[in-house]
């Protein structure tokens, strides 16, 4: 078999068509990877302030929530001293009673 200038040019056309066909391929993946560094770097940043920002909020939460045992902690001195209230009233009322029912000596 015989190599003819018609072989020869049909093989440097469809070597021409493949190869031009696979730049314009890489072109879009060379695109396609470059937006996709950005989009990557852009989701970093944003996951790295959402850190960030939680950090601080659990910081402002610890320092102005209080906590369940502080809670009732705080709660047991309110009703301790409602109850040592209570018990001083009981006794001024008893005193009162006590004054009142005590007959009164006239001189």
């Amino acid at each position: 078999m015989t190599i003819t200038s018609e072989m020869v040019i049909f093989f440097f056309t469809v070597a021409s068509a493949v190869s031009g066909i696979w730049w314009r391929i890489e072109g879009k993946l060379d695109k396609v990877r470059q937006e996709m560094a950005l989009a990557t770097t852009a989701a970093e940043a944003k996951a790295s302030l959402t850190a960030m920002q939680l950090a601080e909020y659990k910081v402002h939460v610890a320092e102005t929530y209080i906590s369940k045992a502080g809670h009732r902690e705080a709660n047991q001195h309110v009703m301790d001293a409602l109850t040592d209230m209570k018990s001083a009233i009981d006794g001024i009322n008893t005193r009162i009673d006590r004054v009142l029912t005590t007959p009164r000596r006239t001189g």
